[in-house]
């Protein structure tokens, strides 16, 4: 399907239609395996609701006081049980964007059943183990620069997740506005939960016209 056609199918009357019907966040799926990266950012710009908060998101309930393992929370959203927490306040500098992790988190996440179709764009399994980042960057020079905090990330349990399996889509991969910042979340769905740390690559940081300014950057975090 051409990104034209797409645009179309995405129209005002279909955006109303899906977001009265509370099934507007499944269409990324397909937007993610298209070849062309345009449908991503036509879903983005049509569907995605903005966040606020970072740590507030429309898949899964508020994690923002879970800080003692064993510790859970729930909402409409489903439940959530902290299985590792990590205070990292750690950066990472790319040629001009500065990327401060704040803190880390893996959880056991069972959803409402009103939130399986999203999920099931990722696994088939009704409850799952996570990975979350909290991260902040921070753009120090005064021209746009395109960049992605994750671009992939590996468990000490040689698990390898790319930027096309984070399921938190707060908008944190893409351009970022002179003397800008963003904050938010990346999160992964582990087959294996039980993991003591992680390595990240970002994205290298590239400007406007497509010229890398800095090549990514690897990173190791433990639990």
């Amino acid at each position: 399907m051409t990104v034209s056609r797409e645009k179309k199918r995405i129209s005002e009357k279909n955006v109303t239609f899906f977001k009265e019907n509370c099934r507007y966040r499944i269409c990324l799926q397909s937007a993610l395996k298209h070849p062309d990266w345009m449908l991503y950012f036509i879903y983005l710009k049509h569907f995605q609701t903005p966040n606020k908060s970072p740590d507030l998101n429309p898949q899964l309930p508020d994690d923002i006081n879970l800080n003692q393992i064993g510790q859970n929370v729930s909402d409409a959203k489903g439940e959530l049980t902290l299985k590792a927490y990590k205070k990292v306040n750690e950066t990472l500098n790319v040629g001009p964007i500065e990327v401060k992790v704040k803190e880390m988190k893996v959880m056991h996440a069972t959803p409402d059943y009103s939130m399986i179709d999203f999920f099931h764009g990722y696994t088939h399994d009704e409850d799952f183990d996570i990975v979350k980042v909290n991260v902040e960057i921070k753009n120090n020079t005064d021209k746009k620069v395109k960049f992605s905090p994750v671009a992939f990330l590996e468990t000490d349990r040689g698990e390898h997740l790319t930027w096309e399996d984070e399921i938190y889509l707060e908008e944190l991969t893409g351009e970022i506005e002179g003397n800008g910042s963003k904050s938010g979340n990346i999160g992964f769905i582990l087959n294996d939960g039980n993991i003591k740390g992680i390595s990240v690559m970002t994205s290298d940081a590239v400007d406007e016209s497509g010229e890398v300014l800095a090549k990514g950057k690897p990173a190791e975090f433990a639990f």
